[in-house]
C-alpha cells in the first residue's frame, strides 16, 4: 500500500473498513476498502467481475492487495453515499427522482447482462452515488456468469489460495452465496438459480423501496417472508401521509407489476423494459451502447426459453413502430469486454510477491491472487473467469443476408503464416464469419438520425387505400392493376407546388415499399427511374426529399432485380443531385441515403451473378463523393451515412466493394473513428474498416503504420465487444497474410506480456472445449471450435521459427559485453520480446504436450547458456532493448524450465537434454552475480535433482546420474557454497534444499561438504536461525543433520566442536512444548522437526553405544586399549548433557504420533543404559505418571522396552528405589496387572521383567 496515502475512515461494518485515500504524486482520491480474510471470497469475485469494466454506472477498479492480516481492494470514490443511506434520510423518493435514479441502474444493470454477468444481490446498500449523483453498482461479492456455479467459484477462490476445503470446512459454511432474501425473486427462494429476470424482479424491489420507503415484501420470519413473496401480492405503493394527488402514475404502477411478476417466464423482457413509457424515452441512449444478438427470426416460446434479450446495436435492421410491436422475441448471446487501458497495473493482477520462503522464487509463477507486501500491507486474475467466446452479430432481414459465399468468393492466401512455410488454406475463412458479412439499412437507420414515421390518410387518397396484407392477398390480375394505378397516379403530377395531397400519396407509397414483393414488382416495373426523374424536375426540397427517401427504402426492400431494368439513370441522377445539394443539410441527408441505397442493391446483383450489368453501371462519380462525404466536416450525420453505405458494400466482393478499399478510405475512416465520441458511428467505422481488410490487408497495414499499434489496440479500452471483435479479426487477417509480424512484436505493447498471455490460453483452452446445447438456434460453436483448433495449429507451427529468431539475434552477440552493430541491434529488438509468448505456451495443458519435444528442450537449452553467458560476461541488452530487458529475458526462459520441472512424464522423456545440458548450465549458473537468478536456478536444481535422484533410485539404474550431479556441484556450486549460505534469505534456504536433497538419495555425498569445510557453515546459518526454530532454513538443517550424523564415514568429532549437543537439546526443549498442543498452527511442522531431531539423537546416541559396546567387548576378552577406553569416556562425558532431556523423552512415550512414541522410547532406552545411575530425575513423581499411561497404550514390545527402562533405573540406583516403593504405587499396579498373563515369549518376557521390578518395590 506504499503507493497511496490514507486519510479518515469513511464507514465500518462487521468485516470492512472504508478509507478515503489518494494515489502518491497524484490528485486521484480513491476508496480503500481493508477487508478481513474471511471474505476473501468475495472480494476475489468482486476483481474478478470488475477489473476490467468500463461503464458509468459501475465502480471503477485500481488495484487490490493482500497483506498478512488484511486483504485491501482500491476502487473509484463514491462520496455521496448509498441509494439506501438517501432512501433511509428522506424517506421515500418522488416519481421524477425514481426516473432519474432508475435510469443509471437500468443502464448499469443492462451493460452487466450484456456481458453475461447476472449481479444477483441487488438492493440499495450495494448502489452508490458519486460526486455528481450518478448511480454506480459497487459490491460484486456475489455476483456471477449466467449458469455458474457460485459455490464451486468460490471453492476455487480457496484451492488456489492454498486453502483446502476439507480442512477448513467453517470457512466454506462462512461464504455466503445468495443474496437478501428480501429482495429475492420467488423462482430462487424456491431453489432455481440466479438469472436475468430474477435481477429484474430485484430491480423492481428496489423502484418500489424508492418510492415508499420500505420493502414490497416484510416479515418477521425468514419462512414467512418466502411464504409471502411466493404467494402473495405486494401491497400497491403508497406513501404513508401522502395526498390522495400524489398517487402513483399508472404508468410506474404498470413497470412495478412487469417487474414484480411471479411468473418469470411473464416477467417484462429488457426490450420491454428499455421502450417502458415510464421513462419518457430517457433509456433511448441504450440503443447507442450495447449491442447483442437479435432474433433467428422465429418465435421462442415462453415455455421453451427465457426472453433474457437485450438490445441490439448499430448493426440491426430499423423497423417501424408496427415492426417491432410484433418483433419475435430475442436471445442473449454475448460476450465480455476486456479493457486492456482500464489500469496499467492489470499485468500485475496475475502475479503474486510472497513474502515468506516459498516454494518457488519465481514471481510470476502464481495467478489470480492479489498483491503481496513484503512488509505490511498490500490480483485475481483475471480470468477465471470472464468469458471470452466470439460475439455473434445480428441476423440480417431476409433482403439484406449476404451469404459467405456470395460475398467471400474465393480470396487466395499466402504460403507461410510467421514464416512458417505449411500452407493456412481457409483461414480467412475462419476469421469472417458469416454474421461479420450481415448489414443493416442505410436509409431510416435509427442509429443515424432520427427517423419520423410515413402516416398518411386513406380518405384522402386517390386509389383504393389498400395495406401491405390486403393488396398480398389480391388475385394476380388485381394485384398487377393495384401496381400500375400506383405507377399511373404517381406519373400524373400536377402543375404548380406539390400539395398535401401529393406528400399523402408518396406516404402512402413508402409504406408500401417496405414489402419485398411490392418492391420488386415497382422496380421492374420502372419506380425507380420515376421517383429520380421527379426528384430531378422539382425545385422544392421537401419534395425532394420526400422522393429520395422513398426510393432508398425501395431500394432497401428490393431483392431481385431484372437486367432491363435501368438503374444507372436512377443513381446517376440522384448523385448529381448529391453534388449539386452538398450545401444544403436537409438534402444531403435524404439523397445520400438513396445513393447508397442503389449502389449497394448493384453491388449485390452483380456479385451474385458474377458479371457486370450494363444498365446497372454506376458513375465513378458515385464513388467519389461518397468519399468525399466520409471526410466532410461538420456533419456527423452525413459522416455515419457514408461510412454506413462503405461498410455495406464492402461486404461483397465485386468492383465496387474493391474502390472503397484504398488507404485514403483506411485513412478517413480511422480519423472519424478517434474524432467521434459516438458508439454507433464508431460500430459503423471500425466494421466498415474490418471488411475493407478483408478485401486489401494493407489498408489495415497502412493505418498501423501511420497511427502505430498502441493507438489501434487502444481500441479494447471501449466497452463496446463488436470493436474488439473487428479489430481481433483485422489483426488475425493481417498475421495471416504473413504482413507486420515483426512490427507486432516490436512494439512492446502489443508483445504477449505473461499475464495478458496466461489469460488467453486459459480463454482458448476453455472455449476450445465449449458447446452450445440448443440445436435448434444458430450456433457459432462449431465456428468458434474450428477457429481456435486453426489457431493453435499456427501457434504450434510458429513456436520453433520464433525460438531460432530468438538464437540468431543472440549467436552473434555471445559473450560481448557491448552491441554497436545496427543490424545486431535491430534484430535484437525484434526477436527477443517475442520470449514472452513461450512461458504462456508451455504453461498451457492445450500446448505444452504438442510444443515440448527434445529439439525444443535443446533450443531452451542453448537459451539457457545465453543467459549464462549474459550474466557470466555482462552483456549489455538493457542499452538495446530497454531497461528491464535483461531480466525479463532471464525470468522467462527460467519460468519455461520452472513449468518443465512440474510435469514428471515431461522430465523423464527428455532426460538426455535436461540432465545434459539443462542441468549443468543452471549449476553453472548458480555462481552468477545476479540473486534472482541464482536463487531460481538454485531452487530449479533442487527440484531436479529430487526428481532424477528418485527415479535413479526407484529404477535401480547404475548410478551415473548421481556421479554427474555430484561432479557438477562439487566443480560449480561447493566453491562458492560458503557465501550462499551465510547470504540472506532465500538462496540459503534453497543450497541447504539441494544438499538435503543430495544427502537424503546419497548419504555419501557428506565427504564433498566435509571437502569445501561447510559444516562450520551449516551450523552458522543454523545460529543465524535460531530465533526461528520452525523456519524452513532450520528444518532443512535438521535433515541434513540427520542424514550426516547416520552416516557411517562422518566425523562426529568435527560436529561435536561445531556444539551439536548444545544445538539438538535447544531445539528439541523449544519444539517440545508446540508438539504438544494439536492446536498450535506450528504443531505439523514442529512435530516433523521434533522427528527428525529425535532420530539424529538416536544416531549420535547409537555411535557412543556402539564405541562403549567395542571397550566393554574388548575388556572381556583382555584386549583393552587405553586410547579407545579415553575416547569413550570422552564421549560419555560430552554427551552427559542429553540426560536433561530425559523427562522431555518420558513425556513423548505418550505423543500421539506412533513414530514419536518409538522413537523416544528408544532413546530413553540408550540414555538409561549409558547414564542410568546419573539420571537423577528418572522416576519423579510426574514421569511415573507418563510412565502408567505409556505402558497402558504401548504394544508388547514397547511395554518390555520400557519395563526394561524401569528396571535399568531401579537397579543402577538405589535413590530410585526408594522413590518407586514410596511414591510408584500407581506405577507398580499397573507394571502388577502386567505380570498376571503370559500367553506367549514376549508376555513371558514382560511378566518376568515386572516381577523382576515388583520384587525390588517390594510388592509381594
Amino acid at each position: 500500500m506504499e503507493n497511496f496515502i490514507l486519510y479518515d475512515a469513511l464507514e465500518k461494518s462487521d468485516h470492512t473498513v472504508v478509507y478515503k485515500g489518494r494515489k502518491k504524486g497524484t490528485i486521484k482520491f480513491v476508496a480503500i476498502h481493508r477487508i478481513e480474510k474471511c471474505k476473501r471470497c468475495e472480494l476475489t469475485n468482486t476483481v474478478r467481475m470488475i477489473h476490467d469494466l468500463n461503464h458509468p454506472n459501475v465502480v471503477k477498479f485500481d488495484e487490490w492487495y493482500e497483506t498478512s492480516n488484511h486483504l485491501w481492494l482500491v476502487i473509484e470514490l463514491c462520496t455521496g453515499g448509498s441509494l439506501e443511506k438517501l432512501i433511509t434520510q428522506d424517506g421515500h423518493l418522488p416519481e421524477d427522482s425514481i426516473r432519474k435514479f432508475g435510469v443509471d441502474l437500468v443502464s448499469g444493470l443492462h451493460f452487466l447482462h450484456s456481458l453475461n454477468i447476472i449481479f444477483c444481490d441487488l438492493r440499495p446498500s450495494k448502489v452508490l452515488f458519486d460526486c455528481y449523483g450518478k448511480l454506480k453498482y459497487a459490491d460484486f461479492g456475489l455476483s456471477k456468469a449466467e449458469e455458474e456455479n457460485l459455490e464451486e467459484v468460490f471453492q476455487k477462490f480457496l484451492e488456489m489460495n492454498d486453502i483446502n476445503p476439507r480442512d477448513d470446512e467453517e470457512l466454506i459454511k462462512k461464504q455466503p452465496t445468495k443474496g437478501s432474501p428480501n429482495y429475492m425473486a420467488p423462482e430462487v427462494l424456491k431453489g432455481g438459480d440466479m438469472t436475468v429476470t430474477s435481477d429484474l424482479w430485484s430491480l423492481g424491489c428496489v423502484l418500489y423501496e424508492m418510492y415508499t420507503g420500505h420493502q414490497p415484501f416484510q416479515a418477521e420470519t425468514f419462512q414467512e417472508l418466502v411464504d409471502k413473496i411466493v404467494n402473495d401480492d405486494y401491497p400497491p405503493p403508497k406513501v404513508i401521509g401522502s395526498k390522495p394527488s400524489l398517487k402513483p402514475s399508472s404508468e410506474f404502477l404498470d413497470l412495478l407489476k412487469r417487474l414484480l411478476e411471479k411468473d418469470p417466464y411473464k416477467r417484462i423482457t429488457w426490450f420491454d423494459l428499455v421502450h417502458h413509457p415510464f421513462w419518457e424515452g430517457e433509456l433511448e441512449n441504450l440503443l447507442k451502447q450495447f449491442f447483442n444478438n437479435t432474433s433467428n427470426g422465429t418465435d421462442i416460446s415462453s415455455d421453451e426459453k427465457l426472453n433474457h434479450s437485450v438490445l441490439s446495436s448499430d448493426s440491426e435492421h430499423s423497423q417501424s413502430t408496427q415492426d417491432i410491436s410484433a418483433a419475435p422475441t430475442f436471445e442473449e448471446e454475448q460476450t465480455v469486454t476486456q479493457s486492456t487501458s482500464a489500469h496499467d497495473n492489470d499485468a500485475s493482477i496475475a502475479e503474486e510477491v510472497n513474502t515468506s520462503i516459498t516454494s518457488s522464487p519465481i514471481a510470476d509463477l502464481n495467478t489470480f491472487k492479489p498483491k503481496m507486501h513484503t512488509v505490511g500491507e498490500t490480483s485475481l486474475g483475471e480470468g477465471l473467469f470472464t468469458l471470452s467466446t466470439r460475439s455473434s452479430t445480428n441476423i440480417p432481414s431476409k433482403n439484406h443476408s449476404i451469404s459467405l459465399v456470395q460475398s467471400c468468393g474465393s480470396p487466395t492466401y499466402p504460403n507461410e503464416v510467421l514464416q512458417n512455410p505449411e500452407s493456412n488454406t481457409g483461414l480467412l475463412e475462419l476469421l469472417y464469419h458469416p454474421t461479420d458479412f450481415n448489414v443493416t439499412p442505410i436509409a431510416d437507420n435509427p442509429k443515424i438520425t432520427k427517423v419520423i414515421p410515413l402516416k398518411y390518410e386513406a380518405k384522402s387518397l386517390p386509389i383504393a387505400p389498400y395495406g401491405v396484407e390486403k393488396i398480398l392477398t389480391l388475385s394476380e390480375k388485381a394485384y398487377q392493376k393495384h401496381i400500375s394505378q400506383i405507377i399511373d397516379i404517381f406519373l400524373n403530377v400536377e402543375k404548380g407546388p406539390p400539395t398535401q395531397k401529393r406528400h399523402n400519396f408518396l406516404n402512402y407509397l413508402g409504406t408500401l415499399v417496405s414489402n419485398v414483393t411490392i418492391a420488386n414488382s415497382l422496380v421492374n416495373h420502372g419506380m425507380l427511374t420515376h421517383l429520380a426523374r421527379q426528384a430531378k424536375d422539382s425545385n422544392n426540397t421537401d419534395l425532394r426529399s420526400k422522393l429520395s427517401r422513398v426510393a432508398a427504402l425501395l431500394v432497401n426492400s428490393t431483392t431481385e432485380i431484372e437486367d432491363v431494368v435501368n438503374v444507372s439513370e436512377p443513381i446517376t441522377i440522384f448523385t448529381e443531385l448529391l453534388r449539386d445539394n452538398l450545401k444544403n443539410g436537409k438534402l444531403r441527408h435524404s439523397l445520400l441515403p438513396a445513393v447508397g441505397e442503389l449502389l449497394f442493391l448493384v453491388a449485390c446483383q452483380e456479385s451474385q451473378r458474377g458479371e457486370s450489368i450494363e444498365n446497372w453501371s454506376v458513375p465513378t462519380m458515385t464513388h467519389t463523393i461518397i468519399a468525399k462525404c466520409c471526410r466532410e466536416e461538420g456533419d456527423i450525420i452525413v459522416n455515419h451515412l457514408a461510412a454506413k453505405i462503405i461498410e455495406n458494400v464492402t461486404t461483397t466482393f465485386g468492383h465496387h466493394a474493391q474502390k472503397f478499399a484504398t488507404n485514403e478510405i483506411g485513412q478517413s475512416l480511422w480519423y472519424l473513428y478517434k474524432q467521434t465520441a459516438m458508439d454507433s458511428l464508431q460500430i459503423t467505422v471500425i466494421l466498415a474498416l474490418c471488411r475493407i481488410t478483408r478485401l486489401s490487408v494493407s489498408v489495415f497495414q497502412n493505418v498501423l503504420d501511420s497511427v502505430g499499434v498502441a493507438s489501434v489496440l487502444d481500441t479494447f479500452s471501449s466497452g463496446i465487444t463488436r470493436i474488439h471483435q473487428a479489430v481481433i479479426t483485422m489483426f488475425g487477417a493481417l498475421l495471416s497474410a504473413g504482413y507486420c509480424v515483426p512490427r507486432l512484436l516490436q512494439d512492446k505493447k502489443a508483445a504477449f506480456s505473461p499475464p495478458e498471455g496466461h489469460r488467453l490460453m486459459m480463454y482458448i483452452e476453455r472455449d476450445i472445449q465449449g458447446t452450445v446445447a440448443d440445436p435448434k438456434v444458430y450456433s457459432t460453436s462449431d465456428h468458434l471450435t474450428s477457429c481456435l483448433t486453426k489457431l493453435c495449429d499456427v501457434i504450434v507451427k510458429s513456436v520453433p521459427y520464433i525460438i531460432k529468431e530468438i538464437l540468431d539475434a543472440l549467436d552473434p552477440i555471445s559473450r560481448r559485453q557491448h552491441i554497436s552493430n545496427a543490424i545486431l541491434i535491430r534484430q535484437l529488438r525484434l526477436a527477443l520480446p517475442q520470449v514472452d509468448i513461450i512461458p504462456s505456451l508451455i504453461s498451457s495443458n492445450l500446448f505444452r504436450n504438442r510444443i515440448v519435444s527434445d529439439k525444443f528442450c535443446r533450443d531452451i537449452g542453448n537459451l539457457l547458456i545465453h543467459v549464462k553467458d549474459i550474466e557470466v560476461y555482462g552483456t549489455n541488452i538493457d542499452a538495446v532493448i530497454g531497461p528491464g530487458s535483461t531480466t525479463d529475458f532471464v525470468t522467462q526462459i527460467v519460468s519455461v524450465i520452472y513449468t518443465m520441472s512440474q510435469h514428471s512424464a515431461l522430465l523423464q522423456q527428455h532426460y538426455d537434454v535436461i540432465t545434459g545440458i539443462w542441468l549443468r548450465t543452471l549449476v553453472q549458473l548458480t555462481a552468477c552475480q545476479d540473486t534472482p537468478t541464482r536463487e531460481s536456478c538454485l531452487w530449479l536444481v533442487a527440484e531436479l535433482a529430487s526428481f532424477y535422484l528418485g527415479q535413479e533410485q526407484n529404477s535401480h539404474r547404475d548410478g551415473q546420474f548421481t556421479k554427474k550431479l555430484h561432479s557438477l556441484i562439487d566443480d560449480y556450486l561447493l566453491p562458492q557454497c560458503e557465501q550462499i549460505l551465510l547470504d540472506q534469505d532465500p538462496l540459503p534456504s534453497y543450497a541447504l534444499k539441494l544438499f538435503g536433497v543430495l544427502l537424503d538419495h546419497s548419504p555419501g555425498f557428506i565427504k564433498y561438504i566435509e571437502k569445501h569445510c561447510l559444516i562450520t557453515v551449516i551450523f552458522q546459518v543454523l545460529i543465524d536461525h535460531q530465533h526461528n526454530p520452525v523456519s524452513s532454513a532450520v528444518k532443512t538443517i535438521v535433515k541434513i543433520l540427520r542424514c550426516i550424523v547416520g552416516h557411517k564415514e562422518t566425523n562426529m568429532s568435527d560436529l561435536y566442536e561445531q556444539g551439536l549437543i548444545g544445538h539438538l537439546i535447544g531445539l528439541i526443549s523449544e519444539l517440545n512444548p508446540t508438539c504438544m498442543e494439536p492446536a498450535n498452527p506450528s504443531y505439523k511442522v514442529s512435530v516433523e522437526m521434533l522427528h527428525d531431531l529425535l532420530d539424529t539423537l538416536h544416531g549420535n546416541l547409537k555411535y557412543i553405544s556402539d564405541v562403549v559396546r567395542k571397550v566393554i567387548q574388548a575388556k572381556k576378552h583382555g584386549n583393552e586399549d587405553i586410547i579407545d577406553n579415553n575416547r569413550a569416556e570422552q564421549l560419555l562425558l560430552l554427551n552427559k548433557a542429553f540426560i536433561d532431556v530425559n523427562p522431555l523423552l518420558v513425556q513423548l512415550m505418550c505423543h500421539a504420533d506412533c513414530e514419536i512414541q518409538e522413537i523416544a522410547t528408544k532413546l530413553l532406552s540408550l540414555t538409561a543404559q549409558l547414564f542410568g545411575g546419573e539420571c537423577q530425575d528418572a522416576l519423579t513423581d510426574e514421569n511415573m505418571i507418563f510412565y502408567c499411561k505409556a505402558l497402558k497404550i504401548a504394544d508388547s514390545k514397547r511395554q518390555k522396552l520400557i519395563l526394561r527402562i524401569i528396571k535399568r533405573f531401579v537397579t543402577v540406583e538405589k535413590h530410585h528405589t526408594n522413590t518407586l516403593k514410596q511414591n510408584g504405587l500407581e506405577l507398580l499396579n499397573v507394571i502388577k496387572s502386567l505380570s498376571h498373563t503370559a500367553s506367549s515369549t514376549a508376555d513371558i518376557a514382560i511378566t518376568s521383567l515386572a516381577n523382576d521390578i515388583l520384587k525390588i518395590g517390594g510388592v509381594a
